[in-house]
C-alpha cells in the first residue's frame, strides 16, 4: 500500500549511490496500530483481490515469447526443436561448410552456432532469404556530447529500442553541438533502427520511430543504425523478426567483440542474416497477430494496475474503520 511503499522509497533512497534497505530502516518504518481481530478483518475483503492479482500476474508474458508464439505458429516452426538446436554442444562444422556460410572467413564457434541454426531455419522456411538483398542502404548514427537537462535538439539512447518493435522517446539526453550533417541524422517517422553495439542478448534489437508534429528535433547516436529496405519488406514485420528468437540467436553468435558485455553488429552481419521474408499479404497478417497479443497484454496490465489501485483505496479505508 501507498502507506507503507512510500517509507520504504524513502528509506531506500537515503544513501547516495545504490538505492538499498538494511535491518535498520525496518525498525524505522511506521505501521498502524492494528488488533489482530481487525488484521483478520481486513484480511478476509483484501484476500479475494490478491487471489485475483496473482492470477492477473500469472497470465502476463515476456513479449519475446509472444512476438515467438505467433512468428513461429505462422511457420510451422516447432519453438523447441529451434531451441535445441541453439543448446546443441559441441558442433561438428567441416571447412567446406565454413567456406560457403562465411564471407568473412570467421572460424569461432560463436560464429558457427549462427550458422547451424541459420541453416536449420532455411531447411524449414521455404521462403527463408538473405535480408542483404533488401537492403538499400545502412547509415550509423552521430553521439554528440550529451546533458541531461537542455539542449537544441535530443538525442535517443541505445534503450529506445524496445522489444516490441518501437522507438521510445521517454529517456532522451540532450545537446547542442553542432555538425554540419546533423540533418543526416534526424530521426524520421517510419525509420527503422537496429543497436550497433550491446550485450551479446541485447544487440541488433530492432524498432521503428514513430514521430508525431509536436515530437522535438531528435538524432540517433552512434550505436544505433538506421537500415532502408526495398519494398518487399514491411518494416513492422522485420523488427518483430529482429526481436524474436530467431533474430536474437542469430545476432548473439554472429556479433563481434572480445567482451560479451559489449559486442557489436556491422552492416555485414545484417546482410548475412537470413530471414523468413514472405508475401506482403502474410506480413500484414503477422504484424496483426503479434499487435493483437501485444493489446491483450496491454489490457491485463491495465486490469492489475487498476485492481491494485482499488487494493490500496480500500486498504486505507478499512483502517479508518
Amino acid at each position: 500500500s501507498p502507506l507503507f511503499r512510500d517509507q520504504v522509497l524513502d528509506l531506500a533512497f537515503r544513501k547516495k549511490g545504490q538505492p538499498g534497505l538494511n535491518s535498520d530502516h525496518l525498525k524505522e518504518i511506521l505501521l498502524p496500530d492494528v488488533s489482530l481481530v481487525e488484521q483478520n478483518r481486513i484480511l478476509r475483503y483484501l484476500t479475494p483481490l490478491n487471489e485475483r492479482s496473482d492470477q492477473l500476474r500469472r497470465s502476463i508474458k515476456p513479449i519475446g515469447e509472444l512476438i515467438d508464439k505467433v512468428l513461429f505458429s505462422a511457420f510451422s516452426i516447432d519453438k523447441g526443436a529451434f531451441d535445441a538446436v541453439e543448446r546443441e554442444n559441441p558442433l561438428n562444422v567441416s571447412i567446406l561448410d565454413i567456406e560457403k556460410n562465411n564471407g568473412n572467413m570467421r572460424f569461432s564457434y560463436r560464429w558457427n552456432k549462427a550458422v547451424v541454426l541459420q541453416e536449420y531455419l532455411k531447411a524449414n522456411i521455404l521462403c527463408c532469404k538473405k535480408l542483404g538483398n533488401y537492403i538499400i542502404d545502412t547509415q550509423n548514427g552521430w553521439s554528440p556530447v550529451c546533458n541531461n537537462w537542455k539542449g537544441t535538439y535530443q538525442v535517443l539512447g541505445v534503450d529506445a529500442i524496445a522489444r516490441d518493435g518501437v522507438i521510445r522517446f521517454n529517456n532522451v539526453k540532450y545537446s547542442s553541438e553542432d555538425n554540419e550533417k546533423i540533418a543526416q541524422y534526424y530521426v524520421k517517422d517510419g525509420d527503422f533502427y537496429v543497436s550497433r553495439g550491446n550485450t551479446a542478448e541485447l544487440v541488433a534489437m530492432a524498432a521503428i520511430a514513430h514521430v508525431k508534429v509536436d515530437t522535438p528535433t531528435t538524432i540517433f547516436p552512434d550505436l544505433m543504425i538506421r537500415v532502408r529496405f526495398g519494398e518487399e519488406i514491411i518494416n513492422e514485420y522485420l523488427a518483430l523478426v529482429f526481436n524474436s528468437s530467431i533474430g536474437r540467436y542469430y545476432f548473439k553468435y554472429s556479433a563481434k567483440g572480445k567482451n560479451q558485455t559489449m559486442v557489436k553488429v556491422s552492416k555485414q552481419e545484417l546482410r548475412d542474416f537470413y530471414i523468413p521474408i514472405p508475401e506482403i499479404e502474410v506480413q500484414e497478417k503477422i504484424v496483426k497477430a503479434i499487435h493483437g497479443e501485444l493489446k491483450k497484454q496491454r489490457a491485463i496490465k491495465d486490469q492489475l494496475a487498476s485492481l491494485d489501485a482499488e487494493k490500496s483505496t480500500l486498504f486505507m479505508r478499512l483502517l479508518q474503520g
